[in-house]
């Protein structure tokens, strides 16, 4: 019988040889696969030569002829070659459009069985580009149908300006022959690239497979003898891991041990025994029956029970309990609940230590702690809680005391390296000894003056000690005895390296000087010193960068905010109360998640925790925040867990910008989105966009409705709509509206699906980018198959129309050129001159409503006339019809461009006529000469006729109208309400008459 190891073994090789088998055999189903594609490329290769070619001899035949079926016929094989060329580019781009696709090989002839094979050379060429490198064809292809095209585009240009000669037929034909040729060779390289490939990749599959059986033979064998020899290792690792264990078990200093849940020890070690005071194990299972009557506090028991209920387990949980001998202990535990199979606790098992040394040793230790403290305490509290000038006096006063010194004094340097040293502030002098330092003797004193070495010596950090009498004559010495001192120790105080003062002992009895002991201990004085005055530096500091901080912090938008690791807020800036509308008073305290949104704030408490745990360091996330007033907010919370000094577990520190206008504009610009796509779609405008290389991108309702394609048809194709004989006329307009151009109204002809013509009006826009660049043309269309037939109706209705108010108005001026001749037939016959002025007078009116009409006449519009030239014209025929007067008369007009309808053309016309003719036949009696002027224009919404003249003006009984003076004067008055005008008349160095009324 075989081992289980030997079981093993041969299974893993029968599996090693089946998935080698499989891996040859699918080795060699990709090599056929990825060989069918090589004879895919060959075909179409080869079709598109066969376009080439026969674009080349129909170009060739309209070259020879002329004939316009040869260009068309062209202009078919080469939009062919143009759609085959991009069938062949998403092949080598692996773009997935396969209905295209298939459309175009169907054109092209190919049968169902190489339209599959080219969509297998689709998904080859995505999975193994490498293996189809260098056969790109679309580029070639492109090159030379643009090269074609230009061709064509000069031989149109030629036969159309009949610029063909012989000479340019050869040139023509010897061009078309050189680019076939260069086609021709290129098509014959790219057939030999093909072929070189393949046997290419023949070689590379049948050397894989080589080196994958060899591969596979060796690992098999490898692994066979390696899962024998770590089988065997593994047993016998086990074996030895048991025994460390089970002595490592029993011989552990924590107590383990494992109970049921009614407290009977199912088994302890012997640790557990010596914890609780029993000579061995045997002898706790004798005395100890329940476990868990060595609970001294029966509450203790109640929270173990219930812990291991709720959660399966406790960590560290500690109670006092019983030892053998009645005596209390600490215990520590730390255990789990071990569970059947069926989910029912069995028992309890964990870890017991003896605390009781412990606490009691941490109780001495923080007694001994609070009593070092406190002595650190006093000492230190000499320097911090006294004002610096008091704390430095009582500092030299210990100094001078301790060291037995008869002066102790501090120097203050002005600046860093050898500087001036300030005057001497700090001093103390021992009871009954010399008296104090003369303070201006020790002023503005030049270290480098006194002595060079003792400048470099202090500046380097040492301290010096000097004894008068051991010095050579000189600066120093002079110093020491106008100081009556014999022995000086300098102690430089540097702060942040650089040198702050110095501290100076000076002893003026004796020659005596002091141990190296107590020049240590001045070092460590002089430095404690030196960090005392850093850290008033940078407190001073910091409270003014503080100080700017919050200015700082204060006036900014964003609330800025920090929270201990349980989510309590410490600080706010002034930016929470505009925000939120809550106090800042009233929230310090309170958890930040209290002002979140109900359904985010277990979300954010995750993520708080997850800081706090450095899980992670960095948060940038958007949350709502509920204000006082009930509003919802949208914040965006950027927050940093640090750990400072001054904090010892770790805070939450970040910003809350306020999003909610961002918000509510994202929002507003979604409704609008949705807006712009039901209304592109509910639109009766036929809408639809291409982009720049003339495929569709949208294609609406109205589009599907009145052309007849699915929008699932065109979308990523040319226009289908275009008829054939016009797409160079849609290029031509696609190409206008690429280079920036606005078309609006412009009516063209297109086809529907079933064949049929339709006209429509299109307006077309270009669309940009970010960068200006057009990146789409959008179209607006309208079906205008009816109104065009009611449009060419209307015209030939309003032509009636035309035709017929202008015989009207003609018909109307000859028969008041008749009434007007006859009037002044009549006058020629009449004596008596009241009559003849009556009848001249009745002439001119009839004549300034013949002029109207005549003008309507002559305009295209019947309805209005150009007043204002109408008034020019008025006061010229006046002048010449008054000019057999003695008195000459210089007429101004000044008329606006003002059209009325003719309602009100008439009556201000002859308003105008009246005042004009008064004016010539009253005005100027007795007068060597005159003036009129006469203005129409715009005021406000009103039209304003005013008149005037220089002339002797009208009675006061005409300007109150208590007399019928004249009919002309009641025919003014009379027009005026007729026009519901307001009609003024006074006299101002001559006569003023001023009408206002409404146009129409």
């Amino acid at each position: 019988m075989k081992t289980i190891q030997e079981v093993k073994i041969y299974r893993y090789l029968i599996l090693g040889s089946l998935g080698l088998l499989i891996v040859a055999m699918a080795t060699l189903y990709i090599w056929m696969e990825l060989k069918e594609p090589y004879r895919t490329l060959h075909q179409v290769n080869k079709q598109v030569y066969r376009l080439q070619t026969e674009a080349s001899m129909h170009l060739a035949n309209y070259t020879v002829s002329g004939h316009v079926r040869d260009i068309q016929r062209f202009r078919s094989v080469s939009f062919l070659i143009i759609e085959l060329t991009d069938a062949i580019r998403q092949i080598e781009d692996r773009e997935q459009d396969q209905q295209y696709f298939r459309e175009i090989f169907e054109q092209m002839g190919f049968s169902e069985q190489r339209m599959r094979q080219s969509m297998r050379l689709r998904n080859r060429v995505a999975l193994f580009p490498f293996l189809y490198e260098g056969l790109e064809v679309s580029g070639s292809v492109a090159d030379y149908q643009s090269q074609l095209m230009d061709v064509a585009r000069r031989l149109l240009r030629d036969h159309v300006n009949d610029l063909m000669i012989a000479d340019r037929y050869l040139d023509y034909l010897r061009e078309l022959q050189n680019m076939n040729l260069e086609n021709q060779a290129w098509n014959e390289e790219f057939e030999n690239v093909l072929d070189q490939k393949e046997k290419q990749f023949d070689f590379y599959i049948i050397l894989f497979l080589s080196g994958v059986l060899v591969f596979g033979f060796l690992f098999i064998g490898y692994m066979s003898y390696n899962v024998e020899n770590s089988w065997k290792r593994y047993e016998e690792s086990l074996i030895r891991s048991r025994n460390r264990y089970q002595e490592m078990f029993e011989q552990a200093g924590i107590g383990i041990a494992q109970t049921k849940t009614d407290g009977k020890p199912l088994w302890v070690n012997s640790a557990v025994a010596r914890i609780l005071g029993y000579s061995s194990v045997e002898d706790m299972y004798r005395r100890v029956k329940d476990f868990r009557r060595i609970f001294v506090e029966p509450e203790r028991l109640a929270d173990f029970n219930e812990a291991m209920r709720i959660n399966g387990y406790v960590k560290n949980f500690m109670f006092q309990a019983f030892q053998k001998e009645g005596t209390k202990i600490w215990l520590l535990s730390n255990s789990r609940t071990v569970k059947d199979e069926q989910g029912q606790i069995v028992c309890y098992e964990g870890s017991y230590q003896d605390y009781t040394l412990y606490l009691k040793t941490n109780q001495e230790l923080q007694y001994l702690t609070t009593v070092l403290r406190g002595m650190v305490q006093s000492i230190y509290q000499l320097l911090p809680d006294m004002k610096f000038d008091k704390a430095i006096n009582e500092f030299l006063k210990i100094i001078g005391l301790a060291s037995a010194a008869d002066r102790a004094y501090l120097f203050r340097n002005e600046k860093s390296g050898f500087g001036r040293l300030s005057e001497l502030k700090y001093e103390w002098v021992r009871v009954n000894s010399l008296k104090s330092l003369h303070k201006a003797v020790n002023k503005n004193i030049r270290l480098d003056k006194l002595s060079q070495d003792l400048a470099k010596r202090l500046t380097e950090g040492e301290v010096v000690q000097i004894v008068s009498n051991n010095l050579d004559e000189g600066p120093l010495q002079s110093f020491l005895k106008k100081q009556k001192t014999r022995v000086m120790m300098l102690v430089p105080v540097q702060v942040e390296g650089r040198l702050w003062g110095m501290i100076g002992l000076g002893n003026c009895s004796n020659d005596d000087q002091w141990p190296e002991e107590l020049v240590q201990i001045m070092k460590t004085l002089a430095s404690a010193l030196g960090h005392y005055i850093l850290k008033r530096e940078m407190e001073q500091s910091i409270l003014e960068s503080e100080n700017r901080y919050r200015t700082l912090v204060g006036n900014i938008r964003e609330i800025v905010f920090q929270i201990d690791g349980n989510g309590v807020i410490d600080y706010l800036n002034s930016s929470w109360e505009t925000i939120t509308g809550y106090q800042v008073s009233e929230s310090i305290g309170r958890k930040l998640t209290d002002f979140v949104h109900l359904d985010e704030r277990e979300i954010l408490d995750k993520s708080f925790r997850r800081m706090v745990k450095k899980e992670e360091g960095f948060s940038n996330k958007e949350y709502r925040l509920t204000t006082k007033e009930g509003d919802i907010r949208w914040l965006e919370w950027s927050c940093k867990v640090i750990t400072d000094k001054q904090h010892k577990s770790p805070h939450i520190y970040g910003t809350l910008y306020d999003l909610t206008e961002r918000k509510n504009t994202e929002f507003t610009m979604e409704q609008n989105s949705q807006r712009l796509q039901a209304l592109i779609e509910s639109s009766p405008l036929m809408i639809s966009s291409l982009d720049t290389y003339g495929r569709l991108t949208l294609w609406n309702r109205a589009a599907e409705k009145n052309f007849g394609w699915n929008r699932n048809e065109v979308i990523g194709k040319p226009p289908p709509h275009v008829p054939p004989h016009l797409k160079e006329q849609y290029f031509a307009l696609l190409d206008r509206v690429l280079a920036g151009e606005y078309i609006y109204g412009i009516e063209l002809e297109r086809r529907r699906k079933n064949g049929s013509v339709i006209y429509i009006s299109m307006s077309a826009a270009p669309l940009y980018d970010i960068d200006g660049r057009v990146e789409q043309v959008i179209t607006f269309s309208q079906d205008i198959n009816e109104a065009k037939i009611s449009k060419e109706a209307i015209k030939k209705s309003l032509r009636e129309k035309d035709v017929l108010h202008a015989e009207i108005h003609h018909r109307v001026k000859n028969n008041m050129a008749v009434i007007s001749g006859m009037l002044s037939l009549k006058a020629q016959e009449q004596t008596d001159p009241k009559i003849i002025t009556l009848l001249k007078d009745s002439e001119n009116r009839i004549r300034s409503m013949s002029m109207i009409h005549e003008r309507l006449y002559q305009m295209d519009t019947f309805a209005e006339i150009d007043f204002g030239a109408y008034l020019k014209e008025l006061a010229i025929y006046t002048k010449n019809y008054f000019g057999e007067y003695d008195v000459p008369v210089e007429t101004t007009v000044e008329a606006e461009g003002v059209y009325l309808e003719i309602t009100q053309a008439i009556p201000c016309g002859l308003l105008a006529n009246e005042l004009l003719t008064n004016g010539y036949k009253h005005a100027f009696d007795n007068r060597s000469k005159g003036n009129i002027q006469l203005s129409f224009k715009r005021q406000g919404d009103y039209l304003e006729l005013l008149y005037q003249d220089n002339g002797k003006g009208l009675p006061k009984e005409v300007i109150s109208q208590k007399s019928n003076y004249s009919l002309g004067m009641n025919l003014i008055w009379g027009l005026s309400q007729q026009l519901k005008g307001d009609l003024e008349i006074r006299n101002n160095k001559g006569t003023y008459i001023r009408l206002l009324f409404k146009e129409l």
